[in-house]
């Protein structure tokens, strides 16, 4: 069965994966924090947080892009994740896998769930994220 989505960027380092995926299950969709999504996985504790898109800036040869939790700076090539709460940055790799971890994809299927139970009418907010 083909994924409902289709990793655009992705980054990774011994301890995290960071990424943007596309969904390709929402025809007609056009509100693009529908359609995009920036993920941060913790390898080791294998926790999936969605990351705030706040704005970006694609140059080259490098491009930006602001989270709420965090800022990104990245070539073709490599990576530097920030985060706002004075925690060390994070180096990472690009890369271009043929197939994503199963704990990562496992991840993604239970966020993009949870992103589908929130979008139907007569959801009521307030939930604990699932992450």
């Amino acid at each position: 069965m083909p994924l409902p989505y289709r990793p655009l960027f992705y980054f990774e380092s011994e301890a995290a994966i960071l990424l943007e995926i596309k969904c390709l299950d929402l025809p007609g969709e056009q509100a693009p924090g529908r359609l995009y999504h920036w993920l941060w996985f913790d390898k080791a504790t294998q926790a999936l947080q969605a990351q705030e898109f706040v704005s970006m800036q694609a140059g080259e040869p490098e491009q930006a892009r602001e989270f709420g939790q965090g800022s990104l700076r990245f070539t073709a090539h490599r990576a530097t994740y920030a985060p706002h709460d004075g925690s060390p940055a994070h180096h990472l790799t690009a890369a271009q896998p043929t197939e994503l971890p199963m704990a990562l994809r496992q991840a993604i299927r239970e966020y993009l769930d949870a992103q589908e139970a929130a979008s139907k009418p007569g959801h009521s907010p307030g939930g604990a994220p699932y992450w």
